[in-house]
């Protein structure tokens, strides 16, 4: 472990209250870090591990592959690819004793499994299965099969055998003797199916048979002859055998599981899940474990397990995020993967944990913003399914507005909030853009332009700058409820912010960065910047006469004088796709969501810190108090990791607040919302380990 100390002071601050940990070292906590009140966990979560990609923003999209003795696990994680248009694929494979991502093989489409009790892992590479060799942490090119592309398969319980799906409609199995590369059998499908895709495929515990399933029946066969010995027409996703007898097939749907005898071809038991057709949605995950003793369906944010042989419901996992991806038993049924965003989740299919679980989200959906009133009064949480206003000091929820609308992730386009934290603009893909009273949870009114994209509210609170889909941004004055004249008709606008007097506008468009006047309901030009895009944030200094802008893509900031155009500094050694929020006078310090960070030296004439070099420094970025790291997984001081972040803990969006001018200069305050769905604030102190003291004053 590179950071012990951090990491056993992150077990004390982040242990559940109700938890002997708490309870035993509750004298040894970190004096310099305190959760908000009432936001602690009160039990442990019932997964025993995440496992984390070592790739950023991949997600798991397929069931996990665990290997036959439950050491290993593999998945396949895909990323959106905007500059080639296609997904980026990748299959990682991590040791469960370890929890540790041993390899990552990039290009990879799928991830075939484990043959029984074999030390390979069977991988889709290029139109070919390869096999990784586990022992030797290589490719074993001896055992490529070329030009086998299959949609799923299975091993043979006694590792000889591959079952394959493939074809043009992918409705055909082979049988292959894998180590030899020899394809020994072709079989396709018979009765009323046609030509509907096989999506499940399983061997019998004895490996006598072999059982396909698509979305129009299920069929039984002779792998050896293949002969089709029993088919049936019937909805499922997944096809399994139970352990005892082999004559069993047990059949899961989003809605049911059946167990058939299909000898006698008779059903022996059904479990009915639920009776409402949203289940049959393809975005609900199913799982039945090899022996078909257990059922696990996946809906929005929970899991829920049965028994198929009592029919009764053992557990519901909650505390998901809004999807869960996929669904897989290990081959003892003992474990239960579920893959998302996070990664992979593992718990005990048997655990006392998991029926104690209690569901201690804030968000159900992903929280896209954390914001702050100037006076930091006030937090306001954001995501698609809810508004949650928070009181800063305590930690305790003031208010909670529900908009309605179809809690998709992507609607959700943007959110603006008035300085005085009043009121919040919410603005929804296709719908017409609405302001919230965050006291009462009412709607003020409802601005008639259903084609904004993005918006901005002045700091006096008058006026609301709108950036439309027909490239144009319209003034819309909330105390008159109407348009202001003079529509700015601009290519590609994409951020836009008020001057702290509120009477002009810093707009980001095609490139160039502009700052226009606004007179009375008219705008004109004042002043084009020059030098840098800033397609990611803009934001004017206390006194509005600088302006920074930081890039989506770019480690680099650049600051404008107002007046003139000119840039007068760029910034590096930042952070790609920060996120600007304040900055002071003297043009030495920088406010972000990720923290402070110095630009030069300091307004009392002293050095800036140097650049961290050490061992658990963060290389190439010169930050001040209290932050967050690029990885999201660390507390810094300055750029010391201090405290490590538990994966329920990482944020999806977070606010750093900085004392007052009269306090040092270190953040006192971070709002985190998390992955997990809750909302944390984490408080500091000035006994923080390693800070150097300054009395430089920041105005935000």
């Amino acid at each position: 472990m590179a950071y012990p100390l951090q990491v056993y002071a992150s077990a004390l601050v982040f242990a559940p209250t109700n938890s002997q940990t708490k309870e035993l070292f509750a004298d040894q906590e970190p004096s310099w870090v305190s959760l908000g009140s009432g936001m602690e966990r009160t039990h442990w979560n019932p997964w025993t591990r995440t496992l984390n990609p070592e790739t950023s923003g991949v997600v798991v999209v397929k069931p996990a592959c665990f290997s036959s003795d439950g050491t290993w696990v593999a998945a396949l994680l895909e990323r959106a690819d905007e500059t080639r248009g296609h997904p980026y694929s990748e299959v990682a494979i991590w040791d469960l004793g370890t929890s540790v991502c041993l390899w990552t093989l990039p290009g990879a489409t799928d991830c075939v499994g484990f043959p029984h009790w074999k030390r390979w892992v069977a991988i889709v590479m290029g139109g070919n299965v390869d096999f990784w060799d586990l022992q030797q942490g290589c490719w074993d090119t001896s055992k490529r099969i070329e030009a086998l592309n299959p949609t799923c398969a299975a091993f043979s319980p006694d590792g000889v055998w591959l079952a394959a799906v493939t074809g043009e409609f992918d409705n055909e199995v082979e049988m292959w003797d894998w180590e030899r590369r020899d394809r020994v059998l072709k079989f396709g499908r018979t009765g009323n199916h046609g030509a509907s895709s096989i999506n499940s495929v399983a061997f019998s515990p004895s490996g006598f048979w072999l059982a396909t399933a698509d979305t129009k029946g299920v069929s039984v066969w002779n792998h050896e002859s293949g002969d089709c010995l029993w088919s049936i027409d019937t909805f499922v996703t997944s096809v399994g055998f139970t352990k005892s007898p082999d004559n069993f097939v047990v059949l899961a749907g989003y809605d049911a599981l059946t167990v058939f005898n299909w000898r006698e071809k008779s059903p022996v038991r059904k479990l009915v899940v639920s009776e409402t057709q949203s289940l049959r949605e393809t975005r609900n995950p199913v799982a039945v474990s090899a022996d078909g003793s257990r059922l696990a369906v996946a809906r929005a944010s929970n899991i829920k397990v049965w028994d198929a042989a009592t029919r009764r419901r053992l557990y519901t996992l909650s505390g998901y995020d809004k999807y869960v991806c996929s669904l897989a038993f290990s081959p003892d049924g003992d474990q239960l993967a579920s893959g998302g965003d996070w990664g992979l989740k593992i718990c005990p299919t048997m655990s006392t944990r998991a029926s104690e679980n209690r569901d201690e989200k804030d968000h159900i959906g992903r929280i896209k913003w954390i914001k702050a009133s100037d006076d930091r009064k006030k937090i306001i949480s954001i995501s698609v399914d809810a508004v949650l206003v928070w009181d800063a000091k305590t930690g305790r929820r003031l208010s909670k507005i529900e908009p309605e609308v179809k809690c998709e992730d992507d609607i959700l386009l943007d959110a603006s909030l008035s300085g005085d934290g009043s009121y919040i603009i919410l603005v929804h893909r296709y719908c017409d853009p609405t302001v919230w009273d965050l006291n009462t949870g009412r709607i003020l009114q409802s601005i008639d332009l259903p084609s904004v994209l993005a918006c901005c509210i002045s700091p006096d609170g008058a006026r609301a700058a709108l950036i439309t889909l027909e490239r144009t941004i319209r003034i819309w004055n909330l105390a008159s409820r109407r348009f202001d004249r003079g529509d700015l008709n601009l290519p590609s606008p994409e951020c836009a912010t008020f001057s702290p007097t509120s009477d002009r506008i810093a707009v980001s468009s095609g490139g160039e960065v502009t700052v226009w006047e606004l007179k009375g309901r008219r705008q004109t030009l004042n002043q084009a910047m020059e030098g840098f895009e800033a397609r990611r944030s803009l934001c004017f200094s206390s006194d509005g006469l600088h302006l920074v802008g930081s890039s989506a893509r770019e480690d680099e900031i650049a600051i404008w004088d107002v007046s003139s155009g000119h840039r007068v500094e760029l910034v590096g050694g930042l952070l790609p796709g920060i996120d600007v929020i304040g900055f002071d006078t003297t043009r030495s310090r920088v406010l972000t969501n990720y923290g402070l960070f110095i630009t030069n030296e300091q307004a009392d004439g002293s050095e800036a810190p140097q650049r961290g070099t050490a061992a658990g420094k963060i290389p190439g970025s010169m930050r001040q108090g209290f932050g967050i790291d690029e990885s999201m997984s660390w507390i810094t001081s300055d750029s010391d990791r201090v405290l490590w972040l538990p994966p329920e803990y990482r944020p999806d969006s977070m606010m750093v607040l900085p004392p007052q001018p009269s306090q040092k200069m270190q953040a006192s305050l971070i709002a985190i919302g998390c992955r997990s769905g809750k909302v944390v604030f984490l408080r500091f102190s000035g006994g923080a380990p390693q800070l150097a003291p300054t009395t430089a004053n920041m105005h935000v």
